[in-house]
């Protein structure tokens, strides 16, 4: 995802605030551990990292967007799957599945 703190202070994506929900209506929240873990795993943040922010990071007032690996734990049989903010459900985004 693409992220951006248009705060006055420091914060961090707060838990359940991005949530993918499916075509059966099974709604998740993304695994903020699995996403820190993938950030570690391939190259960590920064030009020749996997985003520019870890899902635990605090990210800076006012700074350009950024990117950042966002995991959720979905059913193997989920399909049409919308992300969107628990805040606004209304607004939601279709994720791209690559074919199994």
């Amino acid at each position: 995802m693409t992220v951006r703190n248009v705060g006055a202070a420091p914060a961090q994506i707060p838990d359940g605030f991005f949530v993918i929900k499916d075509a059966q209506g099974r709604v998740s929240d993304f695994n903020r551990a699995a996403s820190v873990d993938y950030i570690n795993r391939f190259g960590g943040t920064g030009p020749r990292g996997a985003g520019d922010y870890a899902a635990h990071a605090q990210l800076p007032p006012g700074a350009l967007l950024g990117s950042m690996p966002v995991l959720f734990d979905v059913a193997t049989d989920a399909t049409d799957l919308v992300v969107f903010s628990r805040d606004n459900p209304a607004q939601g985004f279709l994720v791209r599945q690559s074919a199994r």
